[in-house]
């Protein structure tokens, strides 16, 4: 199914995307953590994305007939093909439950810019953990106490670096 958005070709980024688009997607999100606050905001999204993310990778291995590795790699291929910038694995031990994860042409970064207030991208956090979660054997049922729970955008695009970078942890290191 074609999408029902006309989408412009960045050539400079090689894939789909609307620049009107990107605003509408920072703009909804921008508009419930106002709401809700960002913390209950970003806890909402990374409890959904978490879990969207273990049925996604359970669903697509049976789907797919794929394996360790394969799903982590096609999850991320799957996400590049939307509009949500382009993902790259930059390493992961799924045994630590530990991955690193590049996003490059996020809409949020591309809405806003330099001057943007506020990393929206952290939307994707809970996805990431999920993903790395399922990747480690770690039942569903038996995520509970033992599942990812950091998952941290390490760097932002809209921060001036040049692209964003997740970093998946089993816990936050101590200061």
């Amino acid at each position: 199914m074609k999408p029902q958005v006309r989408f412009e070709l960045d050539r400079q980024a090689g894939m789909p995307l609307s620049h009107v688009y990107a605003k509408f997607l920072s703009n909804d999100h921008a508009v419930f953590e106002a709401s809700l606050g960002r913390e209950r905001y970003a806890g909402i999204m990374y409890q959904a994305g978490y879990k969207s993310a273990r049925y996604w990778c359970e669903k697509d291995a049976r789907l797919h007939r794929l394996s360790g590795r394969a799903v982590f790699d096609h999850f991320l291929a799957h996400l590049s093909e939307s509009v949500w910038g382009r993902f790259s694995l930059v390493e992961i031990d799924a045994e630590a439950r530990a991955a690193e994860i590049r996003l490059d042409h996020s809409p949020f970064v591309l809405a806003q810019g330099e001057t943007c207030a506020a990393k929206h991208c952290h939307l994707f956090c809970g996805w990431f953990a999920g993903a790395t979660d399922w990747l480690a054997g770690q039942p569903v049922a038996e995520a509970g106490e033992n599942a990812v729970r950091t998952c941290q955008n390490h760097q932002c695009g809209a921060r001036g670096h040049d692209h964003c970078l997740f970093r998946v942890r089993a816990e936050l290191p101590t200061a």
